[in-house]
C-alpha cells in the first residue's frame, strides 16, 4: 500500500518515500510568482535616482526545508536552482529596469519563528 494518498496528513507515499503536499505546493507557487513578478518588474519604469540605478536589485526567496525528514525530495534545490538560472538570464538581458538582480534564499525548516524572522530580515534590506 506504498502508492496511496492519505487525506489526513496531506502526505503521499511512493516507494517509502513521504512527501509533503504543502511544500510540494509551496515550491510551485514559487516559481510561479517570480515567473510572473519579474517581467511585470522589468516593464516598470525606473523613478530611482541614478545612484540607485548601479545597485543590485535583490529579490528574497523564501523556501522551506523538510528538517525532520531523512529523504530529502529535492524540492528546495530545483528551487534554487530554476530561480538563479531564470535570475541569470534577466542579468543577461539587461536586469530590471537596468538594475541586475541578486537572490537571496531564507530557509525557515518548517520552524514557524524562522519564517517571521527570515521575511523580517528580507524586509530590513533596502535594496529588496
Amino acid at each position: 500500500m506504498q502508492d496511496q494518498v492519505s487525506r489526513y496528513t496531506g502526505s503521499w507515499q511512493f516507494a517509502g518515500c513521504k512527501r509533503s503536499w504543502r511544500l510540494v505546493t509551496c515550491a510551485v507557487l514559487l516559481l510561479a510568482m517570480v515567473s510572473f513578478a519579474l517581467p511585470l518588474l522589468a516593464a516598470q519604469p525606473d523613478t530611482a535616482n541614478t545612484k540607485s540605478a548601479n545597485e543590485r536589485l535583490k529579490i528574497a526567496v523564501h523556501v522551506s526545508s523538510d528538517a525532520n525528514c531523512c529523504y530529502a525530495p529535492g524540492l528546495v534545490a530545483a528551487i534554487k536552482y530554476f530561480t538563479s538560472k531564470l535570475a541569470d538570464e534577466v542579468n543577461r538581458d539587461g536586469g530590471i529596469a537596468n538594475r541586475q538582480i541578486e537572490l537571496s534564499y531564507h530557509d525557515d525548516f518548517e520552524d514557524a519563528c524562522k519564517t517571521v524572522s527570515n521575511v523580517r530580515a528580507a524586509n530590513a534590506d533596502p535594496a529588496t
